[in-house]
C-alpha cells in the first residue's frame, strides 16, 4: 500500500507541477490607439513555457516508484531500494526546483522499503512506534520552542507593533498533532489514519495555493502522510 501511495502521489504532484502550478510570472504593457496604457500581470505553467516534454520529466518519479510493484516478489527488496535511492537523488539534485516537490514521494518510497523488509522479519515493535511518534511531534515542538522562549519577538518590528503570534485555530491544530503523535507511540492504528489524512490535506492545499512557503508545507504534509500511513498499515492494534 505504501508503494502504491508513492506512485499515486508522484503522479498527482507531477501533473500539478507541470500543468497547474504557476511557475513563471511576468507582465505585459499595452498601449491602445487613444493612448491608454494597460498593465496585465500573467503567470504560466512549466508546460506553457517549455512544452509537453516537461510533463514527461515530471512523471519520471512515478515510473521509478512503480517498478517495485511490477517485478517478482523475490526482486522486490532490490528494486525498492534502487527506486528509493534514485528518487532521493532526484529530489536532492532538483533541490528547490521541480525535484523538491517530490520529497513526499521519496519519504513514502523509503517507508515502503522499510515496511516490506521489517514485515517479512520481526515486524515493528514499540521502538519503531516511539520513533514514529517522535518524528511526527518534532515539527510541532520545533515550532513551539521558540514561541515559549520568546525568540520570535526579537525579530518583530517595534515601530509597527508586529509580533509573532499563533492564530486561534493554530493552538488546537498543534495540540491535535501532539496527541496523534502520542497515540501513534502507544500503538493506536486510528491515529495513523488521522495523521495521514491531515498530511494529505496539507499537501493538497500547498499544491494549489501557490503560497510563498508552499514547498515547506508540502514537505511537512508529506512527513505526516508517510508516518501516519506507515503506522496505519503496520500497527498490530486495530483501534
Amino acid at each position: 500500500m505504501l508503494q502504491g501511495a508513492a506512485v499515486v502521489l508522484a503522479i498527482v504532484i507531477g501533473v500539478v507541477v507541470a500543468f497547474i502550478m504557476p511557475s513563471y510570472a511576468g507582465s505585459v504593457d499595452t498601449m491602445s490607439s487613444d493612448g491608454t496604457s494597460t498593465h496585465v500581470d500573467m503567470t504560466q505553467t512549466l508546460t506553457e513555457v517549455n512544452g509537453l516534454w516537461v510533463a514527461l520529466i515530471a512523471l519520471v518519479p512515478a515510473l521509478i516508484a512503480l517498478v517495485p510493484m511490477v517485478v517478482p516478489r523475490r526482486a522486490r527488496t532490490a528494486t525498492a531500494s534502487a527506486a528509493a535511492v534514485l528518487l532521493t537523488l532526484m529530489a536532492v539534485v532538483g533541490g528547490f526546483t521541480i525535484g523538491g516537490f517530490f520529497l513526499p514521494t521519496v519519504m513514502l518510497g523509503w517507508a515502503a522499503l522499510i515496511a516490506w523488509v521489517r514485515l517479512r522479519r520481526s515486524g515493528f515493535g514499540v521502538t519503531w512506534r516511539i520513533v514514529g511518534g517522535v518524528l511526527a511531534a518534532l515539527p510541532v515542538l520545533g515550532f513551539l520552542l521558540p514561541v515559549f522562549r520568546g525568540m520570535p519577538g526579537r525579530y518583530a518590528d517595534p515601530a509597527e507593533g508586529s509580533d509573532f503570534q499563533i492564530s486561534a485555530w493554530g493552538w488546537p491544530f498543534l495540540a491535535a498533532v501532539l496527541v496523534l503523535a502520542v497515540l501513534i507511540a502507544i500503538g493506536y492504528r486510528a491515529a495513523g489514519w488521522v495523521l495521514a489524512a491531515l498530511g494529505l490535506v496539507m499537501l493538497a492545499w500547498a499544491l494549489v495555493s501557490g503560497e510563498l512557503f508552499a514547498l515547506l508545507v508540502i514537505w511537512l504534509g508529506g512527513l505526516w502522510l508517510t508516518i501516519g500511513l506507515a503506522h496505519a498499515v503496520t500497527a498490530s492494534r486495530r483501534v
